[in-house]
């Protein structure tokens, strides 16, 4: 499958009326620094945060409820929280 195809299916299955990176194929995840190496969307940290993330939207905002989908203490949630930046 051709990487149009594939941003065309992202296009079409995204559920908001912005076309989000986590939407694209993986292709798009990766850019080439100054020392052509590469670096990728793999990264645990990068993850674990974007997890956290789609759990709050999905919890509306809802901390309790999102350490307990995510299995985490409340308070491991908030300091996973400060230690991403986010608010």
């Amino acid at each position: 499958m051709s990487t149009k195809t594939r941003t065309r299916q992202a296009v079409i299955i995204e559920d908001t009326n912005e076309l989000k990176i986590d939407s694209l194929p993986l292709e798009f995840h990766f850019a080439k620094n100054d020392n052509n190496c590469i670096n990728s969307v793999f990264n645990l940290a990068t993850i674990e945060k974007q997890h956290i993330l789609k759990v709050l939207k999905y919890s509306n905002g809802n901390k309790a409820e999102s350490a307990r989908l995510l299995d985490i203490s409340l308070a491991t949630l908030y300091r996973k929280l400060d230690e991403y930046g986010v608010k």
